[in-house]
């Protein structure tokens, strides 16, 4: 029996390796954290605790616009790039597809939306590479809307802190107004690999409505933060900011954690730390409380969005990504 060839070895050692380690950090993660949280709890006062059912509930609807928002956001960066699908049907793939978060890489979130897209007669290249960028703009809007609490004073970060936040918010601000920056690059790595190259001639309304909408589904995701806040009797409105920076800096991160599934354990952490000194032990609750309503969330988005895939039709117009006519952004 002969030996396997070096490269087969090595790129089988790869395959095997890789989720190892990503699952071994992802466990230690979740048991850092999870200690952490169990540690807080025992310090709630539980007899002084009381779940306020309505504003739980405003909580929800307030993530569902957040999730809107995320769909109005890839919706307009399609619009960008010349392809007219309804709002509906973006929504409809974004939202069928958001359990694909709960899976280790979540690339295939994004895989599964863009073949839903495709079946609206979107080329599933351009989805791939417009649905990719749409994450990026929204870590790099996260960036900016966290970085504003961090620098605000009353936060009272250190100086440290403060001026990386500060470096990390004008990196991403110079990506979203400059997205010909990242795009570029990426396709020429896109050639040498020989794939299809990325698009970097945008529309710049519909792509500066991409951008707003990424920064308003950080608030909204925010505002239902805070909300749980409210329902457990900590949520005073001057502290609205704290939740919004927390709110999107735990995006940020369980966006670039592709370890954890969901940001499970990611998120908690963000919260534990953002809103712990503030908060006390009740920065726990309300981590748990917004796990649980993020999962009902997505559960009953993917459920409407599969029912919402099975009505339409295939109404694109230019749905091949025609190129756009007027100036361009980036």
């Amino acid at each position: 029996m002969t030996d396997p060839p070096p490269e087969r070895a090595r790129s089988v050692g790869r395959r095997i390796l890789s989720p190892a380690i990503k699952t071994l950090f992802f466990l230690g993660v979740l048991g850092l954290v999870g200690r952490s949280l169990v540690d807080a709890l025992g310090r709630v006062r539980w007899d002084d605790v009381e779940v306020g059912a309505p504003a739980l509930a405003a909580s929800v609807a307030a993530l569902v616009v957040a999730r809107v928002l995320v769909a109005a956001g890839a919706h307009a960066l399609l619009r960008s790039r010349g392809v007219e699908v309804g709002f509906g049907r973006t929504l409809a793939a974004l939202w069928a597809s958001g359990l694909g978060r709960y899976l280790p890489g979540k690339v295939f979130g994004i895989g599964w939306a863009a073949v839903l897209l495709a079946r609206s007669g979107v080329r599933t290249s351009l989805a791939l590479a417009l649905l990719g960028w749409n994450s990026v703009l929204m870590i790099a809007t996260g960036g900016i809307v966290s970085a504003a609490v961090v620098l605000a004073p009353a936060a009272g970060m250190p100086s440290e802190i403060r001026a990386l936040a500060g470096a990390s918010a004008l990196l991403s601000i110079l990506l979203v107004v400059r997205p010909s920056w990242a795009l570029r690059p990426a396709s020429v790595v896109l050639r040498r690999l020989g794939r299809e190259p990325l698009e970097t001639n945008l529309l710049p309304r519909a792509y500066a409505a991409a951008v707003v909408a990424n920064v308003f589904q950080h608030v909204a995701a925010g505002i239902s933060i805070w909300l749980i806040g409210v329902a457990i009797g900590r949520g005073d409105l001057e502290a609205l900011p704290a939740f919004v920076g927390a709110a999107a800096l735990s995006t940020v991160a369980a966006t670039v954690a592709v370890f954890a599934p969901a940001g499970l354990g990611v998120r908690e952490g963000v919260y534990l730390a953002a809103l712990g000194p503030s908060l006390g032990a009740e920065a726990a609750l309300i981590a748990i409380l917004a796990r649980i309503v993020q999962t009902v969330v997505d559960i009953g988005a993917a459920a409407v969005g599969m029912a919402l895939g099975r009505g339409g039709g295939r109404g694109d117009r230019r749905s091949g990504g025609a190129a756009p006519t007027d100036a361009a952004a980036g």
